[in-house]
This record gives structure tokens, C-alpha cells and sequence, in this order.
């Protein structure tokens, strides 16, 4: 990670190789952290779209139209395919890479 000597980047690059020649202020530079949320049909028939979406930390993302199956009413989302993990309704605050979360449906009667 490089630091700047100036805050809003557009400095001198500060690195572990750069020479100390006099008194300087480096100033840390951030990059927001980037997740992919993957929306798993869980057996359904169609894919929701986008099956895949980008996902800045701490933000809310819109939910692609859940997949469909015969005889099933789609749920939504859930961390685990078997319902019993966490909703998942578009506020997004993960700490992880990647989110794989799993369409939940309720059969037809």
C-alpha cells in the first residue's frame, strides 16, 4: 500500500523505497471494498437476472426478479438453500469477497 503526499491522491506517490529528504506528511489512500453477490436458483427453472452483481461495501443493491419453478412461489433470498440462513433483502455489509445467496420458495398447493 502506497501512501500520497497529498489527500486526495493527486501527489507524490509515497512508497517503502521513497527517500526521506526532509519533513513530509503521507496521507493514506483508500479503495473501497468490492464483493460479488451471486444469486443461486436453488433448483429453479430459470436463472434470476443478473444471476451476478458488484456490490460496493455497506451498500444497498437492487435484487434481480427471483428464478422460477413449477409449482413453487419464489420466497427470496436467503444465505442458505435451505432457508434457515439470513435474508437477504439488498442492504449489503459484507466483510467476505463473495456472497452466494440462494432462492427460498414455498410450494403450491
Amino acid at each position: 500500500m502506497a501512501g500520497n503526499t497529498l489527500a486526495n491522491g493527486t501527489g507524490s506517490a509515497f512508497t517503502g523505497s521513497t527517500a526521506v529528504t526532509g519533513n513530509v506528511t503521507v496521507y493514506a489512500q483508500w479503495t473501497i471494498n468490492q464483493y460479488t453477490v451471486t444469486f443461486d436458483k436453488n433448483g429453479g427453472d430459470t436463472d434470476a437476472n443478473p444471476a451476478s452483481i458488484q456490490a460496493n461495501y455497506n451498500t444497498t443493491v437492487t435484487l434481480p426478479a427471483g428464478p422460477t419453478k413449477a409449482g413453487y412461489t419464489f420466497n427470496g433470498w436467503n444465505t442458505l438453500a435451505n432457508g434457515t440462513g439470513s435474508a437477504f433483502t439488498g442492504q449489503h455489509r459484507g466483510h467476505r469477497e463473495r456472497h452466494r445467496l440462494c432462492a427460498v420458495d414455498d410450494q403450491s398447493i
